[in-house]
């Protein structure tokens, strides 16, 4: 694991110190006792960003917790790191022989940690870097409130941690996106922003459950197999009658650059297609309508990019993520 990474206030990577007991530590009693909360990354033929998120959370201030890694489409290579890495970080190690995709791999931890009587389960991204304090914070702010059934923090890029990735999620059901609020804008114009407040839904990346969601609406659906599927499971939520709730004061870091552009085809098929798959979902037939008719425009603005080889690849995705949404094709459908 590398060290010397600056963290933000309070975080910062560390090989050199005593592992930390995971799990139970506190001898309270039971009303006393914090939530017990399961959290669940999964890695993918990445285990070095994986044992870097798992080192930050020895930082976290809240004890009750206990971590599942979820290795997909595990390899030899990988079984043997995170075993050795089990010794020291003291988690629980699930292997998948397929690819689950990334709900299906969470809905894999997710099942392990209610089979250990966790409360709550948080979904964390295996490339993210956790402050000490924001998952008490976001226990806290659920404890509060009965009604939250779904709660995230404000995400900054790892690379410039000034730099807001996520502060809360919108919909936007004419254009089909779903878009995170006050993306790439300075923390510090975001001062006044400290209350939790509801949202259209909290990004995958860090999304904390209460156990009792999972009971009554499922699991995570296997329709999207990646994108789309933390929105979907928001959706489904809030028509229960849940809170979706955003916690501006409570923080993590994404190792995902501000300046990178993603473009590989599979991105774009699975943005297509899944955008799609959850408009139609959670729409009425008038805006199913407008769906099909800006699904076709949308179409007709690809024709000039297959003249350019630079822009073929973008326009051949959202030709074969929207052929494979009318012939009613889901989940991993597509290996390019």
């Amino acid at each position: 694991m590398s060290s010397g990474l600056g963290l933000g206030k309070g975080v910062k990577w560390n090989k050199n110190h005593r592992p930390r007991k995971w799990g139970f530590h506190c001898f309270l009693p039971y009303p006393l006792m914090e939530p017990k909360v399961g959290i669940v990354t999964i890695n993918y033929k990445n285990t070095q960003d994986t044992l870097e998120t798992l080192d930050s959370l020895r930082g976290l201030d809240y004890e009750n917790f206990e971590v599942f890694v979820v290795d997909n489409e595990y390899t030899p290579e990988t079984k043997k790191k995170l075993e050795k890495a089990r010794k020291d970080f003291g988690f629980e190690l699930l292997l998948s022989e397929k690819n689950l995709g990334f709900g299906g791999g969470n809905n894999f931890g997710a099942k392990k940690a209610l089979e250990k009587n966790c409360e709550f389960v948080l979904f964390l991204n295996n490339d993210t870097a956790a402050e000490p304090d924001f998952l008490a914070k976001l226990v806290g702010l659920m404890k509060k409130d009965k009604e939250i059934g779904i709660c995230g923090p404000r995400i900054n890029y790892f690379s410039d941690q000034n730099l807001v990735w996520f502060n809360g999620g919108k919909a936007d059901w004419l254009k089909i996106k779903w878009m995170h609020r006050d993306i790439n804008a300075k923390e510090q114009t975001l001062r006044w922003d400290t209350e939790p407040r509801e949202t259209d839904y909290i990004a995958g990346t860090a999304m904390l459950v209460r156990a009792k969601v999972f009971f009554e609406i499922g699991f995570w659906s296997d329709d999207y197999f990646m994108y789309c599927e933390d929105p979907d499971f928001c959706l489904r939520a809030a028509r229960r009658g849940y809170k979706i709730v955003f916690a501006p004061s409570a923080k993590i870091y994404h190792k995902i650059s501000p300046t990178t552009k993603p473009g590989s085809e599979t991105y774009i098929y699975y943005h297509t297609r899944n955008g799609l798959i959850l408009a139609w979902k959670y729409n009425g037939w008038l805006k199913r309508g407008i769906v099909v008719v800006y699904s076709f425009l949308r179409l007709f603005k690809q024709l000039p990019k297959f003249l350019s080889q630079e822009k073929r690849k973008w326009a051949l995705g959202v030709l074969k993520g929207t052929r494979d949404f009318y012939l009613r094709r889901k989940g991993k459908t597509r290996n390019f």
